[in-house]
């Protein structure tokens, strides 16, 4: 009987060379391996030692701060009181500034009024009504020559163009005119109402 010697894997065995360049490459991927993990736990390391100087300090601070606030209860609990004092004073401001908004600015409208009228004229009997929700008032021109420089008319429409009155006051109506005589000098007195814009409940 005749025996044959045949290797079968003799082409799918690696040669000495490349055996050699698989090796060095796996030699180099662990090693890589390796550094990346010595990085990885260094910056470890480092991060547990900074957590932990963190937590030493902030033991430090808030020994500190009982020590000079005893009766406090501690850093937590005094935070808790403050936060619950600051909104209790945010409360009263809202309620605060909704009652400001809902306030006439008696001296800023008559500033507005007079704007834009000549210097010489002055308001005088300003009056409000806060029941009938009108307020009321006159204009005290000086009229030496008989003729006002402005009518009651458009006075109010002067008034009427302003977004800072119309924003507060509203149904401008002139009443009445009269003329008198102020220190020897001929004044005209012209009476308008109106009604104030009332802001909120």
């Amino acid at each position: 009987m005749a025996s044959f010697e045949i290797n079968l894997i003799r082409h799918q065995i690696l040669s000495p060379a490349r055996r050699r360049l698989l090796f060095w490459c796996m030699l180099g991927y662990l090693l890589s391996c390796a550094l990346a993990m010595g990085v990885v736990a260094y910056h470890a390391e480092q991060h547990v030692m900074g957590a932990t100087e963190t937590k030493a300090e902030t033991a430090r601070l808030e020994a500190d701060f009982e020590q000079h606030n005893p009766g406090e209860g501690g850093v937590a609990r005094s935070r808790q009181t403050a936060e619950d004092r600051l909104q209790a004073r945010a409360v009263r401001l809202e309620i605060v500034n909704g009652i400001l908004g809902r306030r006439l600015a008696l001296a800023r409208l008559m500033v507005e009024l007079l704007a834009p009228l000549p210097l010489e004229v002055t308001i005088n009997a300003l009056d409000l009504d806060r029941g009938k929700g009108e307020m009321s008032f006159s204009l005290s021109v000086p009229n030496e020559d008989g003729r006002p420089g402005l009518s009651a008319s458009q006075i109010m429409q002067t008034w009427k163009d302003n977004p800072a009155l119309t924003a507060q006051l509203r149904e401008f109506q002139a009443v009445g005119t009269q003329r008198r005589m102020v220190d020897g000098k001929s004044v005209l007195i012209l009476k308008y109402s109106c009604q104030p814009i009332v802001k909120g409940p």
